[in-house]
């Protein structure tokens, strides 16, 4: 039997939230709706990618605000299957990235280029031009 989760992480950027999931392909996300989870239970989320744009999943996947970020809500399943169980990970590390790029960019550096090493991502920053 498939249940409902909420995963522990807190995600506080909503920004680096919508490019994480760019980057893995997810980029029509509504925002202030209802989620559907398997059984056809409903639950509110404040980004929610729909199942139909996810692949063939048992429910959508989304995104509840709290008192200090956001908290990713998907059923168990999903999360063990979706990208070969994989998404989750993947969700993160990009996360990460967009994040980082983000407070970079703050201080004047810019991407020169991106290379990935297994799991591992390399992001080569300059300052100025």
């Amino acid at each position: 039997m498939s249940k409902n989760i909420i995963l522990t992480p807190v995600f506080r950027s909503e920004a680096a939230i919508l490019a994480a999931l760019k980057a893995l392909g997810f980029s029509e996300v509504e925002r202030a709706t209802n989620m559907r989870m398997w059984g056809g239970t409903q639950r509110p989320a404040d980004l929610v990618v729909r199942r139909a744009h996810a692949g063939c999943l048992y429910g959508d996947i989304g995104f509840v605000r709290g008192a200090v970020g956001y908290q990713m809500a998907m059923d168990e399943i999903d999360s063990r299957t979706l990208m070969r169980g994989e998404f989750l990970d993947r969700f993160s590390q990009e996360y990460a990235k967009a994040v980082t790029v983000a407070v970079m960019e703050q201080y004047g550096f810019h991407t020169v280029s991106e290379t990935k090493v297994g799991k591992q991502m390399r992001i080569a920053m300059c300052q100025g031009w």
